[in-house]
């Protein structure tokens, strides 16, 4: 069971019990249901092939870019940490489990950007980076040839 406040201690502090119902509050926004859920996590094993190559192209593209460069401080390592983090973050994404315990560790992510001071811009321009990267990965023509993609 999760502490009702997470992280433990320190200013990022939160109540698991408001942030969950914040995420119930939002899946109602946008017509989230449990069809939807199932629906998501039937994806997942056509998406699973392009995992690599989608994440890939988003840390490609971090690298690229000074401001959100400047939190990569552990050189090729954390790099490769980064990445197998994010292509997990993606299969918990598409596994249609959707619970507390999964909002808790996204919270836990976010919470992380702010820490070592990584812009939420970037973290907006990732997500629609891999959203495009899920989306193309299942059509028949290349990413790069429509959007123009190095």
């Amino acid at each position: 069971m999760m502490p009702r406040e997470f992280p433990p201690m320190g200013q990022g502090a939160a109540n698991l019990d408001e942030v969950y119902r914040r995420f119930q509050e939002l899946q109602a926004w946008v017509g989230w249901t449990e069809a939807s859920a199932r629906r998501v996590a039937a994806t997942a094993t056509l998406l699973e092939p392009h995992l690599h190559a989608i994440v890939g192209e988003v840390h490609d593209e971090i690298l690229r870019h000074p401001n959100a460069r400047k939190v990569i401080t552990g050189g090729q390592t954390q790099i490769n940490s980064l990445i197998e983090t994010l292509i997990q973050w993606l299969r918990e994404v598409l596994g249609g489990c959707y619970d507390q315990e999964y909002v808790a560790r996204r919270w836990r992510t976010g919470w992380r950007h702010v820490e070592i001071g990584l812009e939420q811009v970037y973290i907006n321009a990732t997500m629609s980076q891999l959203r495009l990267g899920l989306i193309w990965s299942r059509c028949i023509r290349p990413r790069h040839a429509v959007w123009g993609w190095a």
